[in-house]
This record gives C-alpha cells, structure tokens and sequence, in this order.
C-alpha cells in the first residue's frame, strides 16, 4: 500500500503493549495517544461495498445455456473439494455448497444433486460423514439466502 505501511488480514495478528512473543514481553516506551488514522490510508483499506444481491429470477435468465453452466459450476466445486489440501478440506467443502446454493435457488441444479457429488468428494477426502453434511446443508442454506436476498445465520 505504502512506504512503511503494513497490513494484516485474516490470518495475521497484531502486538502491542501487553503482548508478549517468544516470552518478551512488549512495553509501552513512549505514552502518547495515537494519531487519527488519515483518511486516504482508511479509504484504501475499507472494502468495496458488496454487489446488490440478484434474484433468482434474474439469475437464471441472465446464464445463456444454464443448463450446461450448472453442470460446469458443480463439476468445478467438486473438483476443489477433491483437490483441496489437508487442513482446508472442510472450509473448501462449505464454500463449494455456498456458490451453489445461489444455482439452487436459481433452480439451475437440484439440491440433492448438489448434495450427493459434494457428500461423495467430502467424504473420499476423509472427512467425518456428520461434518459433511453439516457443511453442505450450513453452506447451501447460506448460499440459497443470499441469492434470494435473505440471510441464514
């Protein structure tokens, strides 16, 4: 972003007074409030704001062919659950569900369809059958809400 400037995202962390790394601890040296973050560097590092959500309808008669780019789209997810790293196997199976609970509510492909290919990668990934399908049905609710502008928590 900038001479001297660095920032953290997820995954990072921050140390400050009060902190301690390696068993040393951090100590304030100079006690002095800090200064106002400036506007340019709180600009550069807000995010854009979110795209309206589509509805289902607009979604479906914007895909040419969704037929064919339902099958694309679910072929892809599995695929990123086959080839997801150890570690990252779960996380990877929910946001599969997520992207394609929006094609689910856009009525391009069924939810037991989604269901069986992602069951069957989550679980040749060695993942507990009840974690698969805690996060298939967690990211499809999700997915399949927000394409209909809704919200599942």
């Amino acid at each position: 972003m900038g001479w001297k400037v660095d920032t953290r995202a997820w995954g990072g962390y921050v140390v400050a007074a009060g902190s301690s790394v390696h068993g040393r601890p951090y100590e304030v040296i100079h006690d002095a409030p800090p200064i106002p973050l400036p506007t340019w560097l709180g600009d550069l590092l807000t995010p854009p704001p979110a795209p309206k959500p589509v509805s289902a309808a607009a979604l479906r008669s914007r895909i040419k062919r969704a037929d064919r780019y339902a099958d694309a789209a679910l072929a892809g997810e599995v695929a990123k659950v086959q080839d997801a790293p150890t570690g990252a196997q779960n996380v990877t199976l929910y946001n599969a569900a997520y992207a394609l609970g929006r094609l689910i509510a856009a009525g391009t492909l069924t939810e037991q369809d989604v269901t069986a290919q992602l069951t069957d990668a989550g679980l040749a990934k060695g993942l507990a059958p009840t974690r698969v399908a805690a996060s298939i049905r967690d990211g499809i609710r999700r997915g399949t809400a927000n394409a209909r502008g809704g919200d599942a928590a």
